[in-house]
């Protein structure tokens, strides 16, 4: 929210940085009382747009599988998540940054990973954000049946042993 309490949409960097390691994740259980996190949770509650997110699956024979996930009638949902601000010490400029919620993996999310993130149904944008909610209402995730994957692996869409130009960080 703004200065004048109004919603505010904005540019966040994804990851709180702690002393020893960068956080991406937040367990959704338990956060109302975590030392590190009753506050934030309290007071900076937000909401990440998304249009998919992606997994990326073990594999027994070979390099993992990337996953995109989408949520089938929507063509963008919402991420419930934390923010706080860091100071960056190579600009020494205050930067807001996020971690998003997970939960216990529903339905197909259960075959790719041990968690998934908090997919939040539109009725609860208001309450998860910019009012006092309890957990179960702020955490009720998207119903599974609204989601879908599909293998985005680079490597899937290409013949064996063709090399890929262009490679990024997390192909």
């Amino acid at each position: 929210m703004n200065k004048e309490g109004e919603r505010a949409l904005g540019l966040m960097r994804w990851g709180f940085k702690l002393p020893k390691k960068l956080l991406f994740n937040v367990r959704s259980e338990g956060i109302a009382t975590a030392n590190f996190w009753k506050v934030k949770f309290a007071t900076n509650r937000c909401i990440v747009p998304a249009s998919s997110f992606f997994e990326w699956k073990d594999s027994k024979k070979g390099p993992k599988s990337k996953y995109e996930i989408k949520v089938l009638d929507r063509e963008f949902f919402g991420i419930a998540a934390v923010w706080a601000e860091w100071r960056n010490p190579k600009t020494q400029k205050w930067e807001k940054t996020f971690a998003t919620f997970t939960s216990e993996p529903k339905g197909i999310m259960r075959e790719l990973h041990d968690r998934q993130p908090v997919i939040l149904d539109p009725k609860d944008f208001q309450g998860v954000a910019f009012a006092e909610r309890t957990l179960a209402c702020s955490f009720a995730p998207h119903p599974t049946r609204r989601r879908d994957t599909r293998n985005a692996s680079r490597r899937s869409r290409r013949k064996a042993g063709e090399a890929a130009a262009n490679e990024g960080l997390f192909d």
